[in-house]
């Protein structure tokens, strides 16, 4: 016997065996596609009969009896096999996310401001300390007036400094040598006012100190009840 004998043999009986396995695997198609067409067949009978209903009006016991039958059809030793059909994904249910918490807002009224007034006069040096309401300084015009009017001893010099005689009208005071020191609570030490002249031309101490007010006195960063303000004048 030749030697390639054993080897041909092998081959051929590889070829059987595949050959089965392929008949096999047509036959389980052939059946998958008749399952597939009776499907299809009963999808488009209730189609047809939803377009066209029976005239006898009796529209529930008809639709009862087409899902009964479309069960039937889907729940068939015919129809596809579920190890071949991938399942849908699970509804997936969505987060809802609630508005972003805000920072309480409190009353100005419980916070205090302690101010450290210092006034260099030459080579004169006063300073005192006082205590104002928050809610009584809510723009830096509304400060600058209660402290004028609080200061002791020194109270004439102070309203001179902050609303000299050629100050313009509206009771704006004049920053041009004063420099206000606002403590900050939260992510900065302090927030310094420098001096400047504050008039309709330039607002912006202003609009700092009421940007100032707002963060710490409205919205209490750090719930502060009170916070120091350094105030030096030189006159």
């Amino acid at each position: 016997m030749s030697s390639s004998q054993p080897r041909l043999e092998s081959q051929i009986a590889e070829l059987q065996q595949q050959h089965a396995d392929l008949q096999a695997a047509h036959s389980e198609l052939q059946k998958k596609n008749a399952a597939l067409e009776t499907e299809l067949a009963a999808l488009k009978q209730l189609h047809s009969m939803s377009i066209h209903p029976d005239e006898d009006g009796d529209d529930d016991d008809n639709a009862d009896s087409l899902d009964d039958d479309f069960v039937s059809c889907r729940s068939s030793p015919s129809s596809v096999a579920s190890d071949d059909v991938t399942p849908p994904p699970p509804p997936t249910t969505p987060t809802h996310h609630g508005p972003p918490m805000k920072a309480p807002v409190r009353d100005p009224g419980l916070v205090s401001l302690a101010v450290s007034l210092e006034i260099a006069t030459g080579n004169t040096q006063t300073s005192q300390e006082l205590l104002l309401h928050a809610s009584d300084c809510p723009t830096i015009s509304q400060f600058c007036d209660r402290l004028a009017t609080s200061a002791s001893g020194a109270a004439d010099m102070v309203e001179s400094t902050f609303y000299p005689p050629n100050s313009p009208p509206g009771r704006v005071p004049d920053l041009s040598r004063v420099s206000i020191k606002l403590e900050e609570d939260g992510y900065i030490a302090e927030f310094m006012i420098t001096p400047t002249r504050l008039n309709a031309s330039s607002p912006f101490p202003d609009l700092q100190y009421r940007a100032w007010y707002y963060r710490n006195i409205i919205k209490g960063r750090g719930d502060k009840a009170e916070y120091t303000v350094d105030v030096k004048m030189t006159i």
